[in-house]
């Protein structure tokens, strides 16, 4: 293997990592595909540590040579491992970059190159380069490249408003947004108005109950989301900016209350919308005329797409881009007139919004930790954003550089009730309910076990995953290493209580043993959707994401066999027969497959597609999500009733729920704070 130690390596060299080119001087690296910018102390850390790779480096190391003495923690430099990992395409748990040597810290395993000519070359070399760079510098001087201007990393908040500021809209000319506002004594969101020379936000008249309001082009239409209680519609109406006022609403059609449906214009007569197609009951993207009031299901050429999430048009040429879902992975795809549509990147997590922004109309997306561009050539640039909150709700027109985005805070705890069916046959006045572990930090997917009452939950604390475990009042935590090297689904107990399975964000499928180890499963290659024990714990049952399927993983032998189709989102298994349980992709109702015929049938048809169940010999509990109070609720097998289980917690949905075995109580996770507020990048 080769070391830069080998080469008398200047940290202001080019180097090369396997396929990637390092170009510390730029803080950025290349793979022939993207160009990837990096913070400053992440590359000197990745110079480091290239510098000296035939050995570990410890977190001590790095501080006194890296930070030069400058007190930071070992969180700190764990982030900045965390953001190499996710640069480079690594995996903590698999590692070809960068392994973590326990209780000695971080050694680089692959093989490191230098990247310069041979000396012989290099005087005519850097000759040639100085002329090139003059020639650079004047060119750009006399003519208007399309990358001008670097992308400002320290964006600008511009709403401070009690409550949530989410889903801005940007005026034609970029002077005005139009955004959707939640006060904190308010139960639905209206449509407001702010211009960038005023401090002040008005209340626009007919934005009442709305949100995800859309400026067409021109500035004369808005299309919106009208969301009253259950009911939801797409609607396009008249702006009129001078009077902040809305009128000659139409609705387009219903929408999902519990989903922000996409809407965006094409250009000022067409808007696309997302709503179910007829014909499959499939979500698809629409394009409505304004002109002829007509609306058609948009086509992609030969290929029937079903899965798409975002599209969006350019403003001035016969181009569109869009984003497909693919099972935990999304697809950046790039179509000009008459050319068949071109793969630009493929996204591991979850994609929130494309557009084509800025004067020269790139195509643009955003992440929850990220916003990137494609260029002319379709290389996928970094916008660095300085900001330490969830990303959402990306905002840009092709008349302004302006970049507007929804920075999004949110605290949850669990909250541990009494089951209102153990309630129901006490004498007790009133159920209990209590915070399990009340802190400023975010837990999620609490998980009873099957034989006690001990809790095991996830917790997500500055980023970092932790894994812990709530008995007797106690909390403590159960994995060796400070936090997880990746970001973890469900806590889900073996029938045995002596194991964990999770489940990672990228849809990789880790087994957690209670001996402090971290390890696949099975030799999986297939990334799963969801997953869960067998009734006897010998083995896992998992949704694929390729196809949607049901397979099963033997833990004593490592492999696979696909069961059945049945185009699940979510699974959970009888604890005592085996039988599946599991709602569908595209389809609402919980449904019950039995392995010994393969028959597959409806059981309880207002269960939503989207909703958390957990299945007992008696019945199913699960999650409404939209329903007041608290949204948990019981379908018993024997009088085939459903009933509501929780007390009444005014403004809970009882979301990442778990059932004691005993049915006597029930874990949750609730919204302690939600706040956002919009911020401005005034030149991309």
């Amino acid at each position: 293997m080769t070391y830069l130690d080998d080469e008398k390596f200047s940290s202001a060299s080019h180097f090369k990592l396997n396929q990637w080119l390092v170009k510390p001087e730029s803080d950025q690296m290349e793979d022939g595909n993207n160009i990837v910018k990096i913070e400053s102390k992440a590359m000197d850390t990745l110079v480091y540590l290239s510098d000296h790779g035939s050995r570990p480096v410890s977190n001590e190391e790095l501080i006194q040579n890296v930070w030069k003495n400058t007190v930071v923690s070992s969180a700190t430099i764990r982030r900045i491992i965390k953001n190499l990992r996710r640069d480079l395409g690594d995996d903590a748990n698999n590692p070809i970059f960068i392994k973590t040597v326990p209780k000695r810290g971080y050694q680089l395993v692959c093989d490191v190159k230098p990247n310069t000519p041979p000396q012989k070359y290099q005087n005519s070399l850097v000759a040639s380069l100085l002329l090139v760079s003059v020639l650079v510098v004047v060119y750009l001087f006399l003519n208007n490249s399309e990358d001008k201007g670097a992308p400002l990393l320290s964006p600008q908040q511009i709403t401070n408003l009690a409550g949530r500021e989410i889903t801005p809209s940007l005026s034609p000319y970029g002077s005005f947004m139009v955004f959707a506002h939640l006060s904190q004594d308010e139960k639905q969101y209206k449509l407001m108005w702010r211009s960038f020379d005023q401090l002040t936000s008005f209340a626009i008249t007919g934005g009442e109950n709305s949100l995800n309001p859309v400026l067409s082009p021109a500035g004369q239409h808005i299309a919106f989301l009208r969301i009253a209680g259950d009911s939801c519609q797409i609607s396009i109406g008249i702006f009129q900016k001078t009077n902040k006022l809305i009128e000659d609403v139409i609705s387009l059609g219903q929408c999902d209350p519990n989903k922000l449906a996409f809407i965006q214009w094409k250009d000022d007569s067409t808007l696309y919308y997302e709503k179910s197609d007829s014909a499959n009951n499939r979500l698809g993207i629409f394009q409505f005329d304004l002109q002829n009031n007509t609306s058609n299901k948009v086509t992609y050429g030969d290929k029937d797409l079903t899965s798409v999430a975002y599209i969006a048009s350019h403003p001035r040429q016969e181009e569109r881009s869009y984003i497909e879902q693919k099972g935990v992975q999304y697809e950046l795809w790039r179509q000009a007139k008459d050319s068949p549509a071109r793969l630009i990147h493929t996204f591991n997590g979850r994609v929130r919004g494309l557009k084509y922004c800025g004067i020269v109309s790139k195509p643009t997306v955003i992440q929850s930790d990220a916003i990137w561009q494609v260029d002319s050539k379709n290389q996928l640039k970094k916008i660095d954003i300085k900001i330490n909150n969830e990303l959402g709700y990306l905002a840009c027109n092709s008349n302004s550089d302006k970049l507007l985005f929804s920075s999004r805070h949110l605290n949850t705890n669990i909250v541990m009730a009494t089951s209102e069916l153990r309630f129901s046959n006490t004498d007790s006045q009133n159920p209990k309910v209590e915070y399990l572990n009340r802190t400023v930090n975010n837990n999620h997917w609490p998980m009873f076990a099957n034989t006690t009452n001990k809790v095991a939950y996830l917790s997500d604390q500055a980023g970092k995953m932790h894994v812990f475990e709530y008995a007797n009042g106690e909390v403590s935590p159960l994995y060796h290493n400070e936090s997880l090297n990746m970001k973890a689904y469900p806590v889900l107990w073996s029938p045995d209580d002596s194991n964990l399975l999770l489940m990672h964000a990228e849809g990789l499928s880790v087994f957690y043993f209670f001996d402090k180890h971290l390890q696949a499963v099975t030799d999986i290659t297939d990334n799963a959707i969801t997953m869960t024990y067998d009734a006897n714990g010998n083995g896992i049952y998992y949704i694929s994401a390729n196809d949607r399927a049901l397979y099963y993983a033997d833990l004593a032998t490592s492999k696979q066999q696909k069961i059945a189709y049945l185009n699940a989102r979510d699974i959970a298994v009888h604890p005592t027969t085996n039988e599946i349980y599991f709602t569908k992709a595209e389809e609402h109702g919980l449904w019950h497959y039995n392995p010994e015929d393969s028959s597959e049938r409806l059981i309880v048809p207002e269960i939503k597609n989207y909703s958390i169940f957990n299945v007992f010999d008696n019945g199913i509990y699960f999650n409404h999500r939209i329903e007041h109070p608290a949204g948990v609720y019981f379908y018993n097998f024997e009088t085939k009733k459903t009933i509501e289980t929780l007390p009444k917690i005014d403004g809970e949905y009882g979301y990442q729920f778990s059932v004691s075995h005993d049915q006597s109580q029930i874990v949750f996770t609730v919204y302690d704070n939600y706040q956002s507020d919009i911020f401005l990048i005034p030149s991309i």
